[in-house]
């Protein structure tokens, strides 16, 4: 498959494609038993911090000869690596029914959903299923006896086809930013879980800027756990905003982060669901006293979600003072597929032509060649239907608001023409290129693979003068002199 077609398809293809991994739909076997925060010193919701050791079967750890014996491994080959390994584990519980999130930081494994996880007051078990070659993985622990005052530890045993292993892992407190606690949304499609952060040293009231992430599975930090790694791009932005004396809230996106089991079967996902859950998430804050000022932030294909959920609330002038989009396209996403289809082989041309005939007209095309198969797979479809349902041509000029955009000089994925397009919808909106700043929201050198480097390493800084662009925008202040409008 052609390169275009690739990267559309691995920023796409991340919206749901680990949740059918989860047959136990809608709640985990003993999620009765579960049980709530405080209850006692049993297994309970919370972060649980440890490590866990991994050593291969001998049967993949060494040949074996024609007698069936393992043989003695080679000095210095690769088979002198076969032996114990530890490394962090991280596990998050989620509440009863909302299952748990697993980071492994030495396999680049962060926010991981896990399936078929359950507990009791001393039992907890769990796969994790990556969808790759390797096997599931079997999780089974319980829980250990510890001092009196001690914290409740959970020791146990993993099981898969080509390795085992063991764990132990405590109840740590949360890992929060000052100031940050965590607020759930109601949206009427389930609970949209966030982070609300409020500065302590900020008076009141202060400015709120409402975070909207990109596309696939991108959680409330701005990570994507179908990407190896993380960046950490939103949690940043919020920690530097509230230095600012600015609050925030972000919010796990449906599918992604704890609000992963709202996407239990991706034939159910459709793209009005984001726009709902935004529009959901919008209103909230409407009204609160505690903020001067509203302003709505969105990233990448967050500003079509997000332009189109204030055009759902109608008034929109009455919910938010401004937006701010940040590395937008004004392409459609009927377009962007499009687009990247134009690289199909000749003889497959016309099956391009009728799949996307099909979608757009709202209907299956039910058995799709090799070529397409994982794209436009059968349960990806109707996702895919609703999603070329929006547009920005018509979601961005209706928005009631101020708006600015944002483009970062050193973005690989939206050029400096997609921003000339979203000026042409909205002439009168502001905008602002940051010479260094990438896709990711990263200041980054002018090398390409330290620039993709920088989506999966949170060391890399914001872009710089985003966090003071988007403070002043906020505050309704001067725009720093060193940040220089942008004029077609």
């Amino acid at each position: 498959m052609l390169r275009r077609f690739i990267v559309l398809a691995l920023i796409v293809l991340g919206v749901g494609t680990a949740f059918a991994r989860d047959p136990d739909r809608p709640a985990h076997a003993g999620a009765a038993a579960q049980t709530r925060p405080g209850a006692g010193s049993g297994i309970r919701p919370g972060l649980w911090e440890g490590s866990v050791e991994l050593r291969p079967k001998a049967s993949a750890a060494a040949p074996q000869d024609t007698s069936g014996k393992v043989a003695s491994p080679a000095p210095g080959g690769a088979d002198a690596r076969i032996q114990k390994v530890s490394s962090p584990l991280s596990l998050r519980l989620l509440e009863p029914a909302s299952g748990g999130l697993l980071d492994m930081p030495e396999q680049s494994m962060f926010g991981f959903p896990l399936s078929n996880l359950s507990w009791r007051q001393d039992r907890i078990s769990f796969r994790l299923e990556t969808g790759s070659d390797v096997s599931a993985i079997a999780f089974n622990g319980f829980l250990a006896k510890t001092a009196q005052g001690a914290a409740p530890k959970i020791v146990g045993s993993l099981r898969g086809e080509e390795l085992s292993g063991s764990f132990a892992i405590s109840l740590v407190p949360d890992r929060l930013l000052p100031g940050e606690t965590r607020l759930s949304v109601d949206t009427g499609m389930g609970l949209i879980p966030g982070s609300l952060i409020i500065p302590e040293s900020a008076g009141s009231p202060m400015p709120l800027v409402l975070m909207i992430s990109a596309s696939g599975t991108t959680d409330r930090d701005g990570n994507n756990f179908n990407v190896p790694g993380k960046n950490d791009a939103f949690r940043l932005l919020a920690s530097a905003l509230a230095q600012e004396g600015v609050a925030s809230y972000r919010y796990d996106k449906r599918g992604s982060g704890e609000a992963y089991k709202l996407v239990y079967d991706e034939s159910f996902l459709r793209f009005y669901q984001y726009v709902n859950d935004a529009a959901e998430v919008i209103a909230r804050f409407r009204g609160d006293e505690r903020f001067s000022r509203i302003v709505v932030l969105c990233h990448a294909e967050g500003a079509l979600v997000g332009a189109a959920a204030l055009n759902r609330l109608g008034l929109s002038s009455t919910f938010v003072d401004a937006m701010m989009m940040l590395c937008a396209s004004d392409k459609s996403p009927l377009q962007g597929v499009e687009d990247s289809l134009a690289d199909t082989p000749a003889e497959l041309e016309k099956e391009a032509k009728a799949i996307m005939q099909a979608l757009k007209a709202g209907k299956e095309y039910p058995s799709p060649s090799p070529y397409f198969a994982d794209f436009f797979r059968p349960s990806f479809q109707a996702y895919l239907s609703s999603w070329f349902q929006y547009d920005p041509f018509v979601e961005i000029p209706s928005v009631m608001v101020p708006l600015a955009f944002v483009h970062g000089g050193r973005d690989l994925q939206v050029s400096q023409e997609e921003l000339d397009g979203l000026l042409a919808l909205r002439p009168s909106a502001s905008a602002y290129i940051l010479p260094g700043m990438n896709h990711a929201l990263k200041e980054v050198p002018e090398d390409r693979d330290r620039n993709f480097d920088a989506f999966t390493d949170p060391s890399f800084p914001l872009g710089k003068g985003l966090v003071e662009l988007v403070a002043a925008f906020a505050k309704v202040k001067p725009i720093p002199p060193s940040i220089q409008r942008y004029r077609r």
